[in-house]
């Protein structure tokens, strides 16, 4: 099964994200929430453990370090 990060990849390889963003079909929100959620994986592989990249990653982004894990969590399922 494809997580949701991988789905917006693909669609954006295909040229069909921005598409359907202008469209309204897909929420702007989760144009966000993938920028947010590659930050994530960029500290993850800097061997950061979840809770650093959780942290560094709202400071990047201006929120909680509760809003980026529920964007993972959403990202990953």
């Amino acid at each position: 099964m494809v997580n949701t990060y991988e789905l917006i990849s693909q669609l954006e390889e295909e040229g069909r994200f921005k598409t359907l963003l202008g469209k309204g079909v897909i929420p702007i929100k989760y144009l966000n929430d993938k920028e947010m959620y590659e930050c994530y994986l960029n500290y993850i592989s800097q061997e950061e453990t979840k809770m650093d990249a959780y942290f560094k990653t709202s400071i990047d982004f201006n929120c909680s370090s509760k809003t980026v894990e529920r964007v993972v969590i959403k990202m990953e399922s």
